[in-house]
C-alpha cells in the first residue's frame, strides 16, 4: 500500500504519564533530524513520509493506567500484568 491512500487520515495515540521513557514527540523528531542529517537528499522525502507527524503533545497530569483503562474500557485480562 502505498502512502498516499492513508492521506487526510488521523489517528489518535495516547500513552499514560507513569512510563518512564522519552516522549514520543521528541524521539519522532530526534529521527527527523537524522534523517536530514544522514540520508541522500534524493530519498529524504521518501523517509520522512514514514514517520508519524505530530500535531499536538499534551501531558495530563494526575491520571493513571488504572483510570484510562475505566474510561476507555480496554480489557487488561491478556496483559500478563496488573496495574
Amino acid at each position: 500500500m502505498d502512502c498516499a491512500s492513508f492521506a487526510g487520515e488521523a489517528y489518535f495515540k495516547l500513552s499514560w504519564p507513569e512510563d518512564d521513557r522519552s516522549k514520543e514527540a521528541k524521539i519522532i523528531k530526534a529521527a527527523q533530524i537524522r534523517v536530514r542529517q544522514f540520508f541522500p537528499v534524493a530519498i529524504q522525502q521518501c523517509v520522512l513520509d514514514h514517520l508519524p507527524r505530530v500535531h499536538d503533545e499534551s501531558v495530563v497530569l494526575e491520571t493513571c493506567t488504572a483510570i484510562i483503562r475505566a474510561l476507555l474500557g480496554p480489557s487488561t485480562k491478556d496483559l500478563g500484568r496488573n496495574t
